[in-house]
């Protein structure tokens, strides 16, 4: 039995005050909006207590409807700041608990003020309706158990479990008139819930401070793997701004071959031309590390915006190497330095290395070769001729697929003539618009989407280096022919 109810209500009082003030002094340098909103409303449904201890020495007013709103709102709090642990939208439940205080304010100034229920009636109402108003606890206690399996949530589901438990046996004892008929009366209903209060609120506290921490601590290994991140990605900005230098300085190293060439004429304006080329990427490449470090520098950037700058980098790392193997092609090696090159072999090595993009495409790929060797070439030039003119061809499949019968297909023949060799590629694709068919050759001219206008003008180039010849046929809708025309023999 309880000697004194009022004496033991106020230890709830207590143990509200001190734990949730004890956690707000303890955490009070985190700056955590959901500790503050915790113990805050924990402190407001503690002076609610009070006001239900003292229950005849207020006006009705503060004992039934100021305390209970303060207690209501408390309560309230203390779901919203457990809530913001979980992932998600919360704004339904929220608005669901909002609700329930709304509503139980309704109904209990409807059965005090308009149908004039006695005490009696209220306090059944009041601790049958608070069943419902802890069923929450129990609630997000198991949804914050699921998310990080820690003991926080598990104590938070307890207290829920205790909250309505004892207030469904006080509920239950007003009811079947076995428990306490008054605020006061010292019966075991009433000792379950003062106890039971006690507990829950320990235990709530407790799961809460440890849900807390826990999270903090997880925020803190998620700093430290950005950090690591971080380094990670300045590493790769170093080592891009490493390849920015080295790509600089190439370029100047192939201006200055295009300076000092005489392989054909107008080299000055053709110098122009390939610094703007490459000019583009370079300057991409500088504008993205640079914003990068700024970024970095400012603590202003996000994991997938970093990845996006990088994409970038080794996208326009790429474009620029691109063009410099493109026009390296030209200079690495004289025309003195030219031997004999096996054309048969050179070709089909060259086809083997296109099959699977043939494939899917759904092209096939046409071999006719017959036996065929210059005295004097270079390998690795004639390869990248011969490469192009099959990317182009396949190109021709790809971007303008036809809608006819016939089959898409790439012929090469290679053809063993007295005095030449004759490498011809042919497509039946949709051919070359005779707009493009006047400005082929010229260097900077492409009808292909990114492409940069240098492939043909390039081919061009090295089979007049090697006194050849290079033309076509086009006819729009049909398909194209180029041939390829090598001297057999070394002129002297």
């Amino acid at each position: 039995m309880i000697p004194d109810v009022q004496t033991t209500i106020l230890m709830i009082f207590l143990v509200y005050v001190v734990l949730h003030g004890a956690i707000w002094f303890a955490l009070a340098n985190r700056d955590s909006f959901q500790v503050k909103l915790w113990c805050a409303s924990g402190m407001l449904s503690g002076l609610a207590v009070v006001f239900f201890a003292n229950i005849y020495g207020f006006p009705l007013w503060v004992s039934y409807y100021l305390a209970q709103m303060m207690m209501l709102l408390g309560n309230l709090g203390r779901l919203y700041a457990l809530r913001m642990y979980l992932p998600g939208d919360h704004r339904i439940a929220n608005t669901w608990s909002s609700a329930f205080v709304i509503v139980y304010m309704a109904i209990f100034t409807y059965f005090d003020a308009v149908l004039g229920k006695g005490e009696n009636f209220l306090l059944k109402y009041y601790f049958s309706m608070w069943v419902l108003g802890v069923l929450d606890y129990i609630v997000i206690g198991q949804q914050l158990n699921r998310r990080y399996r820690i003991l926080g949530a598990r104590l938070v589901l307890v207290a829920g479990l205790v909250f309505t438990i004892t207030l469904a046996i006080r509920a239950l004892g007003f009811t079947m008139g076995w428990g306490a008929q008054t605020v006061y009366e010292p019966k075991i209903d009433q000792v379950f819930l003062i106890l039971g209060q006690i507990v829950a609120i320990t235990l709530s506290n407790i799961g809460f401070l440890q849900i807390y921490l826990h999270i903090e601590e997880q925020k803190k290994i998620e700093m430290q793997t950005e950090l690591i991140h971080a380094e990670a990605r300045t590493k790769s900005l170093q080592e891009y701004g490493e390849r920015l230098q080295e790509l600089l300085n190439e370029r100047e190293e192939m201006l200055r071959h295009l300076a000092q060439s005489n392989k054909s004429a107008g080299m000055g304006a053709l110098a122009g031309i390939f610094a703007h080329e490459l000019n583009q990427p370079l300057a991409a490449i500088q504008l993205n590390a640079q914003l990068m470090q700024k970024k970095m520098a400012q603590g202003e950037i996000a994991v997938t915006q970093a990845n996006e700058i990088i994409a970038d980098l080794i996208k326009d790392n790429r474009r620029a190497a691109e063009i410099i193997r493109k026009i390296r092609v030209i200079f690495e090696q004289p025309s003195d330095a030219f031997a004999p090159v096996d054309l048969t072999n050179l070709v089909r090595d060259t086809t083997s290395l296109v099959e699977l993009r043939a494939k899917t495409l759904g092209v096939k790929l046409e071999l006719q070769l017959a036996p065929a060797t210059i005295e004097e070439g270079d390998a690795t030039q004639l390869q990248q001729v011969v490469l192009n003119l099959l990317n182009n061809a396949l190109d021709a499949h790809q971007h303008h697929p036809k809608n006819r019968e016939e089959s898409p297909f790439v012929q090469v023949q290679l053809l063993n003539q007295a005095q030449q060799i004759c490498l011809q590629v042919i497509d039946n694709g949709p051919g070359i618009s005779e707009e493009f068919q006047k400005s082929l050759f010229q260097l900077y001219k492409t009808s292909k989407v990114g492409g940069m206008g240098i492939g043909l003008w390039l081919s061009k180039t090295i089979i007049e280096n090697h006194r050849g010849h290079i033309e076509f046929e086009s006819r729009p809708g049909f398909g194209t022919r180029f041939t390829v025309d090598l001297p057999k023999f070394k002129q002297s």
